[in-house]
């Protein structure tokens, strides 16, 4: 479907609109004009000059394509849309407010598409009671703004709507967002588009007991899916018993390529099958994963700091070639695993994952973990080639600055994975490693170097937490050369760097494959 521009519309556009649609430059206005049906709300009443709009009591029916103008303020009733298959409508509103007691505010019954469009300036507001009337066993309406078929929302002005029944908008096919300001307040999902969501340059402002934005279509590949390309976003959603809370969900594909984001949520805070992420800014507070994708999560850019979460990152298939990545979290931070995870609201149900299979590939990037349980999981095979990656691990047994039932080979970049030293594991690879298993607790605030015979400095760490293992990969650390370890500015330890992993002292860690590591030289 195609994004309709919005500019001032002229009369000779008016006269091709109200002549059936035919045209296939329909625009849309966001200012006042002559040219427009007027459609004046007056409380208990409603009035229009046009024959193109029915009224009965306080609902006002749209019957032919064309532009309409909508202001005023309605105590309950209803703007409907049933017009041809093939006919467009723009409803512009400007400084409209309209309460419905028992249905949606507006209400699309029939259209190709519809476009609300808000006037330059303008503040308007929908509304609806807790309780609705349906006209059809399918129980719709179920929104207050609600749309069998294509909507587009566009426009300088506000949208401002307060759903206490269940959703704020929805539409069976596809849903469009350009340049608007909507805040929206729901009961239940705050934006839903069945087919797909688009967003562009617009400020959402989304506060809902479910899911804040979603696209919900299961039976077809090329549908149910969200696109944003740039943004605003402040989200929060509160969860029920009833339903998931996520922050922005799609059945199929979520593809974001600019935006800033805010979001607060008692589920995860991004979830779909497959997820892209090309660019943007994110702040995210999850009650389970900050991001999770069924399938593929791909990360090429954009700045993300998930503040809070169960787990950070979560795919079957974990792909990051770039950004800035912080990460904190109860559980592992970056989980490469396969299939579904389930959440209710009393909580995580366990590690759905804990026998499935997944991949993790780094190429590049900036990632710092701070994570409770695995800093890296991955139930397959990792593989690091570029990017810094720095882990601070558990502090407690039983989980592992680095989990991996797989292989995990570095060819290049850098990685420093700090945690406890019972469930270590080093790793293999071109590039070389050393794993250093410490004799003894050291804290929060310790500072561990790593330095050449010849005075370079080639590692510098300082912990967040207390730690027993350190693993270490760069292009820096040479074959057959010597290093001395410090810790806290005094020497610890020297080894000489082995071709592919080297390991320093005795714990209960694991090497490659799952092999319990050997000892090694401590002084």
């Amino acid at each position: 479907m195609k994004k309709i521009t919005t500019i001032l519309l002229l009369s000779v556009l008016f006269i091709s609109a109200c002549s059936g649609g035919d045209s296939e430059e329909k625009e849309a206005t966001t200012t006042s004009s002559g040219d427009n049906i007027s459609i004046v709300l007056n409380g208990d009443s409603i009035t229009s000059d046009s024959d193109q709009v029915t009224v009965d009591g306080s609902t006002a029916t749209i019957t032919a394509a064309g532009t309409y103008e909508v202001s005023g303020e309605l105590d309950d009733g209803q703007i409907r849309v049933d017009v041809g298959d093939n006919d467009e409508v723009t409803l512009i509103l400007n400084g409209a407010t309209i309460h419905n007691e028992d249905s949606a505010a507006i209400y699309v019954v029939n259209a190709d598409t519809t476009t609300i469009s808000l006037a330059e300036g303008s503040n308007n507001t929908l509304s609806d009671g807790n309780e609705y009337t349906f006209e059809n066993v399918d129980e719709e309406p179920d929104a207050t703004l609600f749309s069998h078929d294509d909507l587009v929302i566009s426009g300088s002005g506000t949208l401002n709507i307060n759903a206490a029944y269940g959703d704020a908008i929805a539409s069976k096919d596809d849903l469009e967002i350009y340049d608007a300001t909507i805040n929206v307040d729901a009961n239940d999902d705050g934006i839903r588009g069945k087919d797909s969501i688009t967003v562009e340059n617009a400020t959402l402002n989304i506060t809902a007991v479910a899911d804040a934005m979603k696209s919900t279509n299961d039976s077809d590949t090329e549908k149910g899916y969200i696109l944003i390309e740039s943004g605003t976003f402040t989200i929060t959603t509160t969860g029920s018993t009833e339903s998931s809370s996520k922050g922005i969900k799609a059945y199929t594909s979520i593809t974001i390529n600019g935006g800033t984001f805010d979001i607060n949520s008692s589920d995860d805070s991004i979830h779909a099958a497959d997820i892209t992420i090309t660019g943007g800014e994110y702040m995210l507070a999850s009650g389970d994963d900050g991001i999770h994708a069924d399938n593929i999560l791909d990360i090429g850019a954009g700045t993300i700091n998930i503040t809070d979460s169960y787990e950070g990152l979560e795919a079957a298939d974990l792909r990051i070639s770039g950004g800035t990545i912080d990460i904190v979290c109860k559980d592992d931070g970056i989980n490469a695993a396969g299939g579904t995870d389930t959440t209710t609201a009393s909580g995580r149900q366990g590690d759905m994952f804990s026998t499935s299979s997944g991949t993790l590939t780094i190429s590049g990037g900036t990632i710092t973990v701070d994570a409770e349980g695995d800093g890296i999981d991955v139930n397959g095979d990792a593989t690091i080639s570029g990017g810094t990656i720095i882990v601070h691990g558990p502090a407690s047994g039983g989980n592992g600055a680095l989990d991996y039932d797989g292989t995990f080979e570095v060819t290049g970049g850098t990685l420093v994975a700090v945690g406890t030293s019972d469930m270590a594991m080093s790793i293999s690879g071109s590039q070389n490693s050393v794993m250093i298993n410490l004799t003894s607790t050291y804290t929060a605030g310790s500072k561990v170097r790593i330095v050449s015979a010849d005075g370079d400095e080639i590692m510098s760490y300082t912990a967040i937490k207390n730690f027993q293992s350190i693993v270490f990969s760069d292009e820096q650390l040479k074959t057959n050369t010597s290093y001395t370890v410090y810790i806290d500015d005094e020497e610890y330890t020297t080894f000489t760097a082995s071709s592919g992993s080297t390991q320093v002292g005795t714990s209960g860690g694991m090497m490659p494959g799952g092999d319990q590591g050997q000892g090694g030289g401590f002084r």
